[in-house]
């Protein structure tokens, strides 16, 4: 019996997972390396924002972030917000979420001050 319970004690041992590096040092990468990762993310979708929003349009609206696949965009103007939401329905969606490679779900327009 003493002969089991040692071998299953031992295969407890081995399955466990390595202990993790709690340091500052370590918590510090990996905050810059999800950083980078959301920055590079933000940066092709704003490449692909900037080719199929037209100008006159996104001179009225501000990106203001894209978490958990739902896209902010801030408009100046009630008017900036409907022109948007017509074109999103008439296909941008569905092209944004085509050609960018991270995920898309939902694009959240509000009225307010953009930056």
């Amino acid at each position: 019996m003493a002969r089991q319970s040692s071998s299953a004690s031992e295969s407890v041992q081995r399955r466990q997972r390595p202990e993790r590096d709690w340091s500052i040092a370590a918590l510090v990468d990996a905050v810059e390396k999800d950083s980078r990762r959301k920055d590079r993310a933000l940066g092709r979708f704003m490449g692909l924002w900037q080719e199929l929003v037209p100008a006159e349009l996104a001179r009225h609206l501000s990106v203001s972030g894209l978490r958990g696949g739902v896209l902010s965009v801030v408009a100046a103007s009630a008017s900036a917000r409907y022109e948007l939401d017509r074109l999103l329905r008439a296909g941008l969606e569905q092209e944004l979420r085509r050609r960018f490679t991270g995920t898309l779900g939902r694009v959240r327009i509000t009225v307010g001050a953009g930056d």
